[in-house]
């Protein structure tokens, strides 16, 4: 079933900032560090949230390919360039995003989505602007390492 296009603001000023890139699984990876690191400073996943992104993109640039995730901060939060040991990323949310929200197993669907929406609305996909698009990882079990229940791309758009 195809996800309900919206556009709305993700609010995100300061994340919680990890990376990985190359080696086997840099997606895996990155989250097994976050996993790690909030068990070790007794960190409720629940009452947070997460995303990540492809950095360097494998579609745009040479391997190795990388990833991006993080732990997106309180307003009180992280105002010292660090939260718990780890670095603080200022994060440019402002202006309008979409946004496309599906369980997990259909991601690909909500990626398409976005894409169909791009071809036939009066937007496009703004990342020149510096504004970063994301996938949204919401988990909802028991474990952070299980994976996540659903996932949410959020992409800035521009009137074309």
């Amino acid at each position: 079933m195809k996800p309900e296009i919206k556009f709305e603001s993700p609010e995100i000023n300061r994340v919680a900032f990890f990376q990985c890139i190359g080696g086997y699984e840099p997606i895996a990876t990155v989250w097994r560090n976050i996993d790690d690191w909030l068990q070790s400073k007794n960190i409720d996943f629940r009452k947070r949230r997460f995303a990540g992104f492809d950095h360097p993109h494998p579609a745009w640039m040479k391997p190795p390919f990388g990833y991006v995730a993080f732990m997106i901060l309180n307003d009180d939060e992280g105002e010292n360039n660090t939260f718990e040991g780890v670095h603080i990323y200022e994060f440019n949310s402002n202006g309008m995003y979409v946004s496309a929200q599906v369980l997990i197993e259909d991601m690909q669907i909500a990626w398409d989505t976005l894409f169909e929406f791009k071809e036939v609305s009066d937007y496009t996909f703004d990342t020149e602007s510096g504004r970063q698009y994301f996938e949204e990882h919401i988990f909802t079990g028991e474990r952070f390492n299980q994976h996540p229940t659903y996932f949410k791309i959020w992409m800035p758009v521009k009137k074309k």
